[in-house]
C-alpha cells in the first residue's frame, strides 16, 4: 500500500510493489465525460483499490477563460461529488497540483464550461 508523507501543504507518495502510476484523460469539449485509461475504457479503481490524484493537466483550445469541474461518482459520464473546480483566465493550458482520493468503483468525470477542452490526470492506483 502506498505511503503518504506530508510536509506542510505538499504531499509525497512513496510507492510499494503493488502500486501503479496511471494517467487518465479525455477530450470533452464543453460536455460531461468520464476520463479513460490507456485502453480507451472509462476508468474507475477496481475492487480493493483506490486512485490518488497528484496532478491535473488541462487544455482549452477555443477559449482562454472558463472552468473545468472534476468529480467522482458511480455512473460514467455523469457529474458526481465535486473534487475540484479549476477556474482559468488568460490561459489556454495549465498544470494544477491536486491531492484527492477516488474511491473504489467511482469514475473520474470532468465538465468544461466552453469551447474544446481536455483533461489529463496523473495519480497512483493503490490498495485500499
Amino acid at each position: 500500500m502506498v505511503s503518504i508523507v506530508t510536509n506542510k501543504e505538499y504531499s509525497t507518495i512513496v510507492l510499494d510493489a503493488t502500486d501503479v502510476i496511471k494517467t487518465i484523460s479525455k477530450d470533452f469539449g464543453s460536455g460531461v465525460k468520464s476520463l479513460e485509461d490507456t485502453s480507451g475504457a472509462d476508468y474507475k479503481p477496481p475492487a480493493g483499490r483506490r486512485f490518488i490524484i497528484q496532478s491535473v493537466f488541462w487544455t482549452a483550445s477555443d477559449t482562454s477563460a472558463g472552468n473545468i469541474t472534476i468529480s467522482q461518482g458511480p455512473v460514467a459520464d455523469t457529474m458526481g461529488t465535486t473534487m475540484q473546480d479549476l477556474r482559468f483566465a488568460g490561459e489556454t493550458s495549465g498544470t494544477y497540483p491536486l491531492f484527492a482520493e477516488v474511491t473504489t468503483g467511482n469514475y473520474v468525470t470532468c465538465q468544461g464550461s466552453a469551447g474544446h477542452m481536455s483533461c489529463s490526470i496523473t495519480g497512483v492506483e493503490t490498495d485500499n
